[in-house]
């Protein structure tokens, strides 16, 4: 597997995939869920370090939250979110 930009047209299109149809419905339910997980990666990156490892994440999203803290950039930021 690879890395895919939550809310990126490639993770709209897996997550239609998996749901099975690209009605309009669902298409409203995968943009709520992508934001509020967009939301839960924000408040990731201001939890204190014992907090944050503390918490049961898998590998790949501790790496991302560590190269989104890593970026300065405001608009690189947001597309790593």
């Amino acid at each position: 597997g690879h890395f895919v930009a939550e809310g990126s047209e490639l993770d709209l299109e897996l997550k239609r995939e998996l749901k099975g149809g690209t009605d309009e419905a669902s298409r409203t339910e995968l943009k709520r869920e992508s934001a509020e997980l967009q939301k839960l990666g924000e408040e990731l990156l201001t939890l204190r370090a014992g907090l944050f490892d503390a918490l049961p994440l898998s590998e790949k999203l501790v790496d991302a939250i560590a190269e989104a803290k890593r970026i300065t950039n405001f608009e690189g930021k947001r597309r790593q979110m």
